[in-house]
């Protein structure tokens, strides 16, 4: 479960109660990878579970995804740098699996996977949804038009 303006994300029991949170309840941004000890978000809007099986954050306020790395406990970009705006296409993947860092995303997404395990948004703000490309790493804008 995930509050939007509380900046946590929790995890409960089958009994209700809470095992797990993430998020210190106050709006912060990393650009690199953070246990989850130390973690900050920023209007978290939506979560998603990944083929991968670990979570996908939109962190909005942020303006990037998150992946929530269940086994290592860990949390790192996936899209975005933190600043509103578009740019990014054609370029190259900085981490491992995901991780379009350099790609500027606007607030207002909708994060799913694809068949082939493309990550796909759709930037409402900008009109156009983009996919970072599992195969060569690359993100692109496939529909629409800011």
């Amino acid at each position: 479960m995930h509050e939007i303006e509380g900046c946590r994300i929790w995890k409960f029991s089958l009994a209700g109660e809470p095992i797990l949170t993430l998020g210190s309840g106050q709006p912060g941004f990393q650009k690199g990878t953070v246990p989850f000890e130390s973690v900050l978000f920023n209007w978290i809007y939506d979560l998603r579970l990944g083929p991968d099986g670990d979570i996908y954050v939109l962190d909005s306020k942020n303006f990037c995804v998150r992946r929530i790395d269940v086994r290592q406990e860990m949390v790192s970009p996936v899209a975005g740098t933190g600043r509103p705006g578009y740019s990014g296409d054609g370029g190259l993947l900085l981490l491992p699996l995901w991780g379009a860092i350099q790609a500027s995303i606007s607030t207002g997404l909708f994060p799913c996977h694809s068949m082939r395990r493309e990550y796909l948004y759709c930037d409402t703000y900008n009109h156009v949804v983009r996919m970072v490309e599992r195969a060569t790493g690359q993100i692109s804008t496939i529909a629409g038009s800011i």
